[in-house]
């Protein structure tokens, strides 16, 4: 059986770790279901914005914002004091808001680039993307500005290309803790995130909800 922690995750009600494994107690207050969502998409919004501190006062565009690690990305960033711009679906948008988030953008609607040229014309501070292919990363990092960070969790940036422009580049992985476990749990039991919508299905119905659509339509999915 595959561990779930660093991995696509996996079926089981009991799991065997190696003693170094990056765990962290349940805090007092925290639902044992929502734990168990927290620690890929909510440790790597977490440690993808502290990588990136400090953010106060800076432009932050956020692609991929109503997904697990947008999501929490986007309110840690908010937090932080960045201005977030999250490109998201229209349904999403009051969610991203409530998240902190002080712009929305649908992709569907309208180019995410020129939308942010449009608002943002002497460019923004950072680029956080959880979702383009090369191509398209290459085009969002074109919008950061001289002195600010370009970063992927697709692993496809080029980083010398975007130093020619002064432009940090970062193909982000996760570097999962146990610290920063429990800080991701501290944050979420105070209060100063929300975990996103999570989606309890059956066992059996696993097999017809990824063959929906791929993912269960970006939300965290829990099989009882």
């Amino acid at each position: 059986m595959i561990p779930p922690l660093g991995s696509a995750g996996t079926y089981a009600e009991d799991v065997a770790v190696t003693e170094d494994a990056p765990l962290a107690r349940v805090p007092k207050g925290l639902d044992d279901v929502v734990a168990s969502a927290l620690p890929t998409a909510g440790g790597a919004g977490l440690d993808i914005v502290e990588s990136l501190e400090p953010l106060s006062g800076k432009t932050v565009l956020i692609l991929g914002a109503g997904g697990g690690v947008g999501s929490f990305a986007t309110q840690f960033a908010a937090n932080a004091g960045a201005h977030v711009i999250a490109n998201v679906l229209a349904v999403d948008a009051d969610r991203m808001l409530a998240y902190g988030a002080a712009e929305t953008v649908d992709h569907t609607a309208v180019s995410v680039p020129d939308a942010v040229r449009l608002a943002h014309s002497d460019g923004i501070d950072v680029l956080i993307d959880v979702a383009s292919d090369a191509d398209g990363f290459a085009e969002l990092a074109a919008l950061v500005r001289p002195g600010g960070t370009a970063l992927t969790t697709r692993y496809v940036a080029d980083p010398e290309a975007l130093a020619v422009a002064g432009v940090t580049g970062v193909n982000y992985a996760l570097r999962l803790s146990s610290q920063l476990l429990q800080r991701l749990a501290d944050a979420v039991v105070a209060g100063r995130i929300d975990s996103p919508p999570i989606t309890d299905i059956q066992l059996d119905d696993v097999p017809a909800v990824w063959a929906w659509n791929g993912h269960a339509d970006g939300k965290t999915v829990i099989t009882l």
